[in-house]
């Protein structure tokens, strides 16, 4: 997992440890404890947030994405897809 707990999100979810089902829910973005913007969240899966990547539209656990630590947020798009261009 990329981020570090507790991850707020918009939608008034805060997860403050990670729940042991699988859950999902409709995409929405958030932020994490050092303040990371997280985007594009549509569950938690195996322990790791899921993100919708916005190019293959396919759920991947947060760790095929990446940070951007430079301007402080996660990447969109993931690592398959960034690696096409």
């Amino acid at each position: 997992m990329i981020y570090k707990l507790p991850v707020r999100l918009e939608d008034g979810q805060t997860f403050t440890s990670i729940p042991s089902t699988n859950l999902s829910f409709p995409k929405t973005s958030g932020y994490d404890s050092d303040n990371l913007r997280v985007t594009n969240i549509v569950g938690i899966k195996n322990g790791d947030f899921l993100k919708e990547c916005p190019k293959c539209g396919r759920a991947k656990c947060s760790e095929e994405f990446g940070l951007r630590i430079t301007v402080n947020r996660d990447q969109s798009e993931c690592t398959d897809c960034r690696g096409e261009y």
